[in-house]
């Protein structure tokens, strides 16, 4: 995968390119898959009707092998996930709300919880705790 430089600005309402980019190496993996997941990240956002902050999105193959935990197929390689945190929720109540949108053909694939986050992603349906 090229991973290429992110462009500047705004992707959505709520989203920017500088949330996107890895923090690494300050590239995407994917411009089409980062818009998807940044609409994506709107519908999450309103569904919360809370502002999210992101605390990872793109993560190139060296920022993801230097994070703990971090699986090796990460989709956040692939610019379909992110590490969200929405003040007026706990990552336990962000992972409960929005349980109900996981499954087959709905808003949610996978749903970690982390202790100061809540990961969402793209993905097959499945959740887990840190």
């Amino acid at each position: 995968m090229k991973w290429v430089k992110a462009p500047e600005g705004k992707i959505t309402e709520h989203f920017s390119w500088d949330e996107a980019k890895c923090h690494c190496c300050v590239n995407v993996s994917n411009i089409d898959e980062v818009i998807k997941t940044a609409e994506w990240l709107e519908r999450i956002r309103a569904i919360l009707g809370c502002p999210i902050r992101i605390s990872s999105w793109c993560r190139c193959p060296k920022k993801n092998a230097a994070t703990p935990g971090a699986a090796k197929k990460s989709y956040h390689l692939k610019g379909v996930a992110a590490d969200i945190i929405c003040k007026i929720y706990s990552p336990a109540n962000v992972q409960e709300f929005l349980g109900q949108y996981q499954g087959v053909g709905k808003l949610i694939g996978g749903m970690g919880l982390y202790s100061g986050f809540t990961h969402v992603d793209r993905g097959p349906a499945r959740t887990w705790e840190e």
